[in-house]
C-alpha cells in the first residue's frame, strides 16, 4: 500500500489542474475509490478484465505522447495527451499493487485479512487525493519501512542456516557432480 497513494494523488493532481474544467480532489477520491473496490473485490479476473482494457489506451496515449515530445518543442506540448497516459498508467499500478498486498497481506495474515485489506486500500484511494502530497511521500515511506521488517526478520532467523550452506558450498568447490543431464528428445 505504499505506493499506490502516490498514483491516486497524482491522478487526482492532473485531472485538478489539466482538465478543462476542476475536478475537486475529493471527487477523484470517490469516484476511483468506488471503482476501485467494485474492481478488487472481484479478484484477481477483475483486475485482469479491467487492466486488459486500459492497457491498450495507456500503451496508445504513451507513443502518441512520444511522437509529439519528438515533434515539437517540450513548451507546447498539449497537455490533454502526459493527461490520459498518466491517468491510465497510475490507475492500472493502483490495481496491480492491490493484488500484490492482497497476496502479502493472504500469506502474512491468512485468508480473514483479504477483505478487511482491500477496504484500508480502498479507503486510501479515496484519501490520497486530497492528502498533502507530503504526507503521501511519508506514508509511502512509513510503509516501505515495514515491508523490510519480515525480510530482516527472515535474514536474521535464516543467517545461520545461510552460512552453514556457504561453509558446505566453500568447502566442496572441487567436488564434480556426476549427475547425468537429461536431454529431451523430441
Amino acid at each position: 500500500m505504499e505506493k499506490f497513494t502516490e498514483m491516486i494523488n497524482a491522478i487526482a493532481e492532473v485531472m485538478e489542474n489539466n482538465l478543462p474544467f476542476a475536478f475537486p480532489r475529493i471527487a477523484v477520491g470517490i469516484i476511483f475509490g468506488i471503482i476501485t473496490a467494485v474492481v478488487i473485490i472481484g479478484g484477481i479476473k477483475s483486475i485482469a478484465v479491467v487492466c486488459e482494457k486500459l492497457v491498450p489506451f495507456m500503451a496508445a496515449f504513451y507513443v502518441l505522447g512520444c511522437i509529439v515530445i519528438l515533434g515539437i518543442n517540450a513548451d507546447y506540448i498539449l497537455p490533454a495527451i502526459l493527461v490520459i497516459g498518466i491517468i491510465t498508467f497510475a490507475y492500472s499500478t493502483i490495481l496491480g499493487w492491490s493484488y500484490y498486498g492482497e497476496r502479502a497481506a493472504e500469506y502474512l495474515l491468512g485468508r480473514k485479512a483479504i477483505l478487511p485489506y482491500k477496504v484500508i486500500f480502498t479507503a486510501i484511494v479515496v484519501l490520497g487525493p486530497v492528502l498533502a502530497l507530503d504526507l503521501v511521500w511519508t506514508i509511502a515511506d512509513v510503509l516501505n519501512a515495514l515491508m523490510a521488517i519480515p525480510n530482516l526478520v527472515a535474514v536474521l532467523l535464516l543467517s545461520g542456516v545461510i552460512a552453514k550452506e556457504t561453509r558446505h558450498y566453500l568447502a566442496n568447490l572441487d567436488e564434480k557432480d556426476t549427475t547425468e543431464i537429461p536431454v529431451v528428445r523430441r
